[in-house]
């Protein structure tokens, strides 16, 4: 996501305190990530993978098409995942961000 998209989205939370950070933090790269982090947004960190089912939601070709099962990509943009926590203490991720592949 480009600096505007991650604007509209931050805006889009009305969570005062997280427009707060991002208009304080906007440009700072490492201390962006640690914020984000502090909520449980962290950026996927793999270079390539096969793709299997939970891939799937989290990244697409350039062109915007879905991934094939089974076909291996080179990352080109990651993607950005929230965690939470259900009731029974389940993790629960949600793609805040869809990262881009090439086919390999």
């Amino acid at each position: 996501m480009n600096t505007q998209e991650w604007k509209e989205a931050i805006d889009a939370t009305q969570n005062m305190q997280l427009i707060q950070y991002w208009k304080q933090f906007q440009g700072k790269s490492e201390a962006w990530e640690t914020i984000l982090q502090t909520w449980g947004i962290k950026c996927e960190d793999c270079s390539s993978f096969t793709a299997i089912q939970p891939y799937k939601g989290m990244y697409r070709l350039e062109d915007g098409t879905d991934i094939v099962m089974g076909n291996k990509y080179h990352v080109k943009q990651p993607c950005w995942v929230l965690t939470t926590y259900n009731d029974n203490d389940k993790a629960v991720k949600n793609v805040v961000s869809i990262g881009m592949v090439t086919k390999i």
